[in-house]
């Protein structure tokens, strides 16, 4: 509520499981996260600046309560899967991938919001969530359907490709874009105008 009441499909906020619909749908549930954050961002630990560390407080503890020590799960979840891709940079490789769809699950051979392949998957060290295991026949798309086993996707990936691709002498999310859209091997070429576009604009919003 204190987001704006945001709904999934023009559903009115006063409907039976507007909530549920809005949580349970990725797109939705973006941006309540967005809008929340908006309305309460704050310096949480003191370093002068508002950035991802304070919203993951915020997210946790409450606005009033983000200057305390954070729950130790949550803080070991929040630092594995903030490297060695930034959560913010995640965000705008889902929307030029895919817009984040989540819909369907797989288009072709690329699945997720991300556009992963199964051999993208299988590069990856093949995670999986509901205790499924790896060799399950259904182990891919299983994990294709959770956006948390998505994130650890790409992460693992990104660790053990990472590399400048555009020649700048640092590795940031131009060169994870690049890699995700063309391969390590060929992340120094150009990407395709509609994914280059979308990472753009992403990257414009989110800058600190």
């Amino acid at each position: 509520m204190a987001s704006g009441n945001w709904t999934y499909n023009n559903h009115p906020p006063e409907a039976h499981q507007s909530f549920i619909k809005c949580a349970t749908n990725f797109y939705c549930s973006v941006i309540t996260v967005q809008q929340y954050m908006k309305k309460f961002k704050k310096d949480c630990n003191g370093d002068g600046k508002v950035n991802c560390d304070d919203f993951a407080a915020i997210h946790a503890l409450g606005p009033d309560l983000c200057h305390t020590p954070w729950p130790k799960r949550y803080k070991q979840d929040f630092e594995l899967i903030d490297e060695p891709v930034s959560i913010r940079c995640i965000n705008c490789l889902c929307q030029a991938a895919t817009a984040c769809n989540l819909k369907g699950i797989c288009r072709g051979e690329l699945c997720g919001p991300f556009g992963i392949t199964k051999n993208y998957w299988l590069e990856a060290n093949s995670p999986t969530v509901h205790r499924v295991a790896s060799t399950d026949p259904a182990a891919f798309e299983t994990c294709m359907g959770s956006a948390f086993c998505n994130y650890f996707v790409l992460q693992r990936y990104m660790e053990k490709y990472k590399k400048d691709c555009n020649g700048d002498g640092k590795i940031d999310c131009d060169d994870f874009a690049a890699i995700l859209r063309l391969g390590p091997e060929k992340c120094d070429g150009e990407l395709p105008e509609n994914y280059q576009d979308r990472y753009d604009y992403c990257q414009a919003l989110v800058q600190d």
